[in-house]
């Protein structure tokens, strides 16, 4: 299983989906290579931290991520506590258009704006 992303710089100008769900990576960095990326699908790994979400900020054009499964959103079961999760994501990634699969809505979009 992969654990870290490695050698990026590679393949960064030109890649734009990363899809690598059910692996051990704990850790986003490296991921700042990947200029064009817009898409990333990373659930179930292991990010514990915010911290590690917040390295995506270099990631300008990223627009569609899935992170469910993760541990940094363990116990994000309720209704508010999902949405919490989604405007907590929008004011760190403001240009996502698609979270966990479901549409960034209008209302999420102000309410992530707002609690900036």
């Amino acid at each position: 299983q992969i654990k870290k992303f490695e050698n990026i710089e590679a393949v960064g100008d030109t890649l734009e989906e990363i899809w690598i769900s059910y692996n051990l990576i704990q850790s986003l960095s490296g991921l700042d290579k990947a200029v064009h990326l817009k898409k990333l699908f990373i659930g179930n790994c292991e990010i514990e931290k915010w911290s590690e979400i917040e390295k995506l900020q270099a990631n300008t054009e990223l627009e569609e991520v899935l992170f469910t499964g993760n541990p940094f959103i363990e116990g994000k079961d309720s209704d508010e506590d999902k949405a919490a999760y989604r405007i907590q994501l929008l004011k760190i990634l403001p240009k996502l258009k698609k979270i966990d699969g479901l549409p960034v809505d209008v209302d999420e979009r102000e309410a992530a704006e707002a609690a900036e």
